[in-house]
């Protein structure tokens, strides 16, 4: 990990670049909150303690109170809206649905259960379980966007997700 921190880390923010040009090594582009999310999460699986700083960092940059939200934003410092692309689907001022969702797992992994619950809050606001055929899908609400297998799978974790701990 000495070297993901030493080549990896965006100096302003210190979490990690979104994409690494395969050929150079070198990052092509800026960190963002949609892969920062689950990269906080599947990291905790092998180093807890560098995932918790990279979800302490992500909070700190990233993200916002709003009254009894947390909310996670896409892009450092950036607020625009757009549609955005098939990660993170519609940008609004800057915050995505997948930055906010992702977010959660951070949170529950680093002990933060109080932002946790500000996104569990937000996302409970923005999404609606259905079961259809037997099986659990989950839509989002007040947009017109679908969510891939992948992300639902994300979801479905990120609701789900408690530290492993050795017996």
């Amino acid at each position: 990990m000495k070297y993901v921190r030493r080549h990896y880390l965006h100096n302003e923010s210190e979490v990690l670049y979104s994409t690494i040009n395969p050929s150079t090594g070198k990052p092509i582009e800026e960190p963002r909150g949609s892969m920062l999310g689950w990269s906080i999460m599947f990291i905790y699986q092998f180093d807890p303690v560098f995932s918790v700083e990279l979800y302490n960092n992500y909070k700190k940059h990233f993200s916002n109170e709003l009254l009894v939200f947390r909310l996670f934003k896409e892009r450092y410092e950036n607020c625009n809206t757009n549609m955005g692309d098939i990660d993170s689907g519609p940008i609004l001022l800057g915050y995505s649905i997948p930055a906010n969702e992702f977010a959660l797992s951070g949170a529950v992994l680093s002990g933060d259960y109080k932002t946790a619950r500000k996104l569990e809050r937000l996302i409970n606001f923005g999404a609606i379980q259905k079961e259809a055929n037997g099986k659990l899908k989950y839509d989002v609400r007040f947009v017109d966007m679908n969510i891939s297998p992948m992300a639902e799978a994300l979801i479905l974790n990120s609701l789900t997700i408690t530290k492993w701990v050795k017996d």
